[in-house]
C-alpha cells in the first residue's frame, strides 16, 4: 500500500466530523482501513461494542463484515448496503486515493425493519450471551426507513470521495516537501 492512513489524514478532525455527523443523523459511523484498523468510531451500539465485538467468534464476523464483505463490491460501486454477519445493517463507501482503496467510511449498526427476535435469541444461545441483556441491547438498535438510509447514503458516498480528495492533496503536499 502506497498510502498509510495515519500519515495522510488528521484523524482527530475526521473523528470530530464523524461524531457530528453521527449525532446529527442518529446513525453509528466509522472509518475502517481495508486491513480492519478502526481509525474512527462514533456512537457504536451496545450490542456491537459489548457483545458482537467482544466474543471471539462474533468478533471475527465483525472483522469479516468490515473488510471482506464490502471489498469486491466497492471496486465498482460508490457504496454498498448490506447485512453484517451478526444481523445488523451496514453501509460502506470507499475512501480512495488515486484509485487505491485505503479505507471505508461506514455507517451501520441499524435495522431496516423490526428485528427477527428468534434469530437474535438463537445467536444469544449459540454464543452464550446473557439473553436478557442481549435482547435489551437489541431493543436500542435504531430502525430506519429505506428512504432515510438512501438519502444518507447518497451524501455519505460523496463525503467518502471528498475525504479521498483531501488525502490526495495531503499526499501531494508531502511529495512536494
Amino acid at each position: 500500500m502506497r498510502y498509510r492512513f495515519e500519515e495522510i489524514f488528521d484523524i482527530p478532525k475526521l473523528r470530530e466530523m464523524a461524531q457530528r455527523f453521527s449525532d446529527l443523523v442518529g446513525i453509528t459511523s466509522a472509518i475502517i482501513g481495508v486491513d480492519g484498523t478502526i481509525w474512527v468510531k462514533c456512537n457504536w451500539q451496545d450490542i456491537c461494542e459489548n457483545f458482537h465485538r467482544k466474543h471471539p467468534s462474533t468478533g471475527k464476523r465483525c472483522q469479516d463484515s468490515d473488510t471482506h464483505l464490502p471489498h469486491n463490491h466497492l471496486k465498482t460501486h460508490d457504496n454498498i448496503i448490506y447485512r453484517c454477519q451478526n444481523g445488523l445493517m451496514e453501509i460502506a463507501a470507499p475512501i480512495k486515493i488515486e484509485g487505491e482503496h485505503i479505507a471505508n467510511l461506514y455507517m451501520g449498526q441499524f435495522l431496516l425493519e423490526p428485528p427477527d427476535i428468534s434469530f437474535f435469541k438463537q445467536q444469544a444461545k449459540d454464543f452464550n450471551f446473557d439473553e436478557s441483556k442481549y435482547l435489551d441491547a437489541l431493543s436500542r438498535v435504531p430502525v430506519f426507513t429505506k428512504h432515510k438510509v438512501k438519502a444518507v447514503t447518497d451524501y455519505f458516498s460523496k463525503l467518502a470521495a471528498v475525504i479521498g480528495e483531501m488525502g490526495l492533496s495531503q499526499t501531494r503536499l508531502h511529495q512536494v516537501n
